[in-house]
């Protein structure tokens, strides 16, 4: 039978939209091609927008202006947008007004902005612009704050949760006359400008070209009114200002951070103050807290100024001006292609190598005690890729001073790669493509290993006659490069049909390689669930790896349990699906197992997610406690009980919740019972969760009976929940109760359900459901009740849509639902939540 994109689950239908998450017109195409796949996809298409304004347009541009006609049709795509950019490329005075009315329309639309970048290319930015974009900066998500040539007064709009301020005029546009800001055109918008008192950041990024702005407006009309007493990350570049100039500004802003400045960046100045006589120094020694100090240095000869200083000299000042940092860790130095040796001039050449040697000795004084690195790197990202040569004597120039005992003693790294940041970004773009990380592998030796740490992350073994090449080809690149095994930490196996020798002989030669595995799954084909024959060599090598220490998640597909005995004790989750009758399996597992010592442990797992398939057998408590499992500390359980009845479920499970009473935080049932012929509603058994004190979140998956043609029992596994909840004695911790039907036949309730009788039942059901809820003696923390679509292989979240939400809640709302609706308890959670769970364990 031919296999649909439905069929797929929904975490591999996640990783694929992943993949092409970066393309946006694959992502527009993918969205057309099914209902269900349009709200994952628009998501990621409007998770980051950026809007450019231009003169050479009309007041916004034509795509802005659609942009706008979009959102007014669908207003909930801006919810998506965490990440919003606006740049101004130029903007005519006559049409300033014109402008703002635009963009005031468009930027109305976005309430979820986290991360906000405004960048401005031409001077005077007309102040009318100025409205609509403080009415962004008070966004109460808004996190972060990136600008380029923007009046500083407009931040003194930003909204208290601000934490990552980055300010930069690299063109030079912002005046520094400071009352350039029009405070009438941002009158009543919000707090008055110059006003940032209440924000606490924890990183800020200075890019200015000189200290005329830094001194002008960033600290008599800014920087005095923040808070900086939680500052960690501090990264300031002027490399156009005077020393005076630079040592005066800066030493202001670290006097105010230094309690809890951990990161500093510095780049210092080139340009010598006439007649400069001062001696003065910025003073690091107050920064008690600093673990990593940072200087750049840039290429003096690629401004063509004749009053340039040594900039090394400069660092080595600095250094020796600290008394004492005990915090202090690792300090790196990047400097440019240039480096020490491109001085012609011999007197420059010595005076650069006595500066070197005055940062090597103070490098290893007594002032630094627990530095443990210090770096000097070769950056290159605003220039080209250096050859062999240049990098040769980039090292050597910097040998031949007093480093060269830092670097025999382990202490010294001479890095001449990739600018860290730059290379994160590259790597970033392609890590969920592998055929791009072999490309990019193959490109650059220095590329490789880190290619390779992210090809081998990752093994899939599919073990068949078919595939034997494949693994024969593993087992040979492993024999060969052995080191490539160290990088996996996720290794999932597949049997399918194992009776060939030589793929036996190929998987027990294969698995001895893999010793730094954290994630392993073990998984049986599904079309043969009785036969699980596997050599002793094999089985021995399956061991060996359960037995590893760093292995903390393990998945079993069709293998027995008594699997998990071998598990090391800091195996902290296990995913067990049990098919059919395990008697056999187990019998071959353990026949070749016998001589393999299980030493008496104690496993205490965090979390359990079981799949009993037809079989209640597979939950007994005493079967996992053999194995040396210890229920005592697990957080999270997940049963799901396909095909039972109510009387197997409510008998089996209370075993396992008596077993982690204590501890339990999250716990998901799957309520599919059997078939509808097997429902007893009056046994008088139920699932006891009153006896869970810790339980926060509570999760059901109900699956209604409409699925297999019983349309009067649409309603009754929502019966078992309202049973289930009205039983409960308390739950004092209990905050969040999610009910997730597949493909939200939560609406189709009233699209099925066309009698009055039918609709006063299921109303009742409802009702009884919220007065349950309500109860504030049983369930005094409870803050939700989420209806949620979890996406199932039938229907997705575009169907039916709005049309059967609106009916679902006009008839519903009005009786069952009504109460906990005006509470502002009441969630309706539409599509897959891709990227994030309702709980860790979902």
């Amino acid at each position: 039978m031919t296999t649909s994109i439905r069929d797929l689950p929904p975490e591999l239908l996640d990783d694929i939209i992943d993949l092409i998450s970066q393309d946006k017109a694959s992502l527009s195409r993918l969205c057309r091609t099914a209902r269900f796949l349009l709200s994952p996809c628009q998501r990621r298409l409007f998770a980051s927008v950026s809007l450019s304004i231009t003169a050479l347009s009309p007041p916004v541009s034509t795509k802005t202006d659609s942009f706008i006609c979009l959102l007014r049709r669908s207003p909930y795509l801006a919810s998506y947008t965490s990440h919003l950019s606006v740049s101004f490329v130029r903007v005519e005075l006559s049409r300033a007004d014109e402008t703002r009315d635009r963009l005031a329309d468009l930027l109305s639309y976005f309430c979820n902005v986290r991360r906000f970048s405004i960048r401005c290319y031409f001077r005077n930015l007309p102040a009318q612009l100025f409205v609509p974009l403080a009415q962004i900066l008070q966004l109460p998500r808004l996190i972060q704050v990136e600008c380029d040539g923007i009046p500083l007064g407009i931040l003194g709009n930003c909204s208290s949760s601000l934490e990552h301020l980055a300010f930069s005029d690299a063109l030079q546009t912002i005046s520094p006359v400071p009352d350039t800001l029009d405070t009438e055109a941002i009158d009543g918008v919000g707090p008055a400008p110059f006003q940032f008192g209440a924000q606490r950041l924890d990183s800020l990024l200075i890019s200015l070209p000189s200290a005329v702005t830094l001194e002008g407006i960033f600290h008599e009309q800014f920087v005095r009114e923040i808070d900086l007493s939680r500052l960690r990350k501090l990264a300031i570049s002027m490399p156009l200002a005077t020393r005076e100039e630079a040592h005066g500004q800066v030493r202001k802003l670290l006097e105010r951070s230094s309690a809890s400045l951990e990161i500093f960046s510095f780049t210092p100045a080139l340009l010598r103050a006439s007649g400069e006589q001062s001696r003065e120094i910025i003073q690091l020694g107050i920064c008690t807290s600093l673990r990593i100090l940072h200087f750049r240095i840039w290429d003096l000869f690629t401004y063509g100024l004749s009053t340039e200083i040594e900039p090394t000299e400069w660092v080595a000042t600095i250094l020796e001006g600290i008394p004492i940092l005990r915090k202090l860790t690792k300090i790196i130095i990047s400097t440019d292609q240039s480096g020490p040796f491109k001085f012609t001039d011999r007197n420059s050449v010595e005076a650069r190598h006595r500066h070197l040697d005055r940062i090597a000795k103070v490098c290893g004084h007594v002032r630094f005690p627990n530095l443990q690195k210090v770096i000097v790197h070769l950056d290159w990202s605003h220039k080209v890729m250096p050859s062999e040569v240049t990098l040769k004597k980039f090292e050597q120039s910097w040998l031949s001073s007093g480093f060269k005992p830092m670097k025999d003693s382990g202490i010294l790294e001479i890095s001449a790669d990739v600018p860290l940041e730059l290379l994160d970004d590259v790597l970033e773009e392609v890590a969920e493509s592998r055929e791009s990380l072999r490309a990019l592998s193959l490109t650059c030796r220095f590329f490789l290993p880190l290619c390779q740490s992210r090809l081998f992350s990752r093994i899939d073994i599919d073990i068949s006659s078919t595939k034997c090449d494949k693994t024969t080809q593993l087992l040979s690149l492993l024999k060969d490069s052995p080191h490539l095994a160290t990088y996996t930490s996720d290794l999932s196996i597949e049997f399918r049909d194992i009776s060939a020798e030589k793929t036996q002989i190929c998987l027990a030669s294969l698995l001895p390689y893999f010793r730094n595995i954290k994630k392993f799954s073990l998984r049986k084909h599904y079309e043969d669930r009785t036969r699980f024959y596997l050599n002793k060599q094999i089985v021995v090598s399956l061991a060996e790896i359960l037995r590893l220490p760093s292995l903390t998640r393990v998945a079993l597909y069709g293998a027995p349990v008594e699997l998990v005995g071998l598990c090391s004790t800091t195996l902290k989750r296990l995913d067990y699906y049990a098919m059919g009758d395990q008697s056999k399996v187990k019998q071959e597992f353990l026949r070749e197992l016998s001589d393999v010592v299980c030493l008496p442990k104690a496993i205490q797992l965090d979390s359990l997610w079981l799949w009993p398939f037809r079989d209640i057998s597979h939950l007994e408590r005493e079967k996992y406690e053999q194995t040396g499992i210890d229920f005592s500390r697990m957080r999270q359980l997940s049963i799901t009980a396909s095909y039972w009845t109510e009387v197997e479920a409510n008998t089996a499970v209370p075993e396992l919740l008596h077993a982690c009473r204590e501890s339990l935080e999250v716990l998901s049932l799957d309520t599919d019972f059997g078939v509808p012929n097997d429902y007893r509603f009056n046994t008088g058994k139920f699932i006891t969760l009153g006896s869970l004190p810790s339980l926060q979140n509570l999760h059901f998956v109900l699956k209604p009976l409409i699925l297999r043609g019983d349309q009067q029992g649409i309603h009754r596994p929502m019966d078992w929940v309202a049973r289930t909840l009205e039983r409960v004695s308390e739950l004092p911790r209990l905050e969040m109760v999610v009910l997730s039907i597949p493909g939200f036949h939560l609406f189709t309730y009233g699209y099925h359900i066309t009698t009055e009788d039918v609709q006063g039942e299921v109303q009742n059901l409802y009702r009884r459901l919220s007065n349950a809820l309500l109860d504030q003696e049983r369930f005094p923390a409870l803050r939700k009740l989420v209806f949620h679509d979890d996406n199932s292989p039938l229907h997705g979240p575009g169907f039916p849509g709005h049309f059967m939400l609106r009916q679902f809640k006009s008839l519903f709302l009005p009786n069952g639902l009504k109460q906990l609706n005006e509470k502002d308890m009441l969630e309706f959670s539409f599509g897959y939540p891709y990227g994030q769970r309702w709980f860790p364990l979902i």
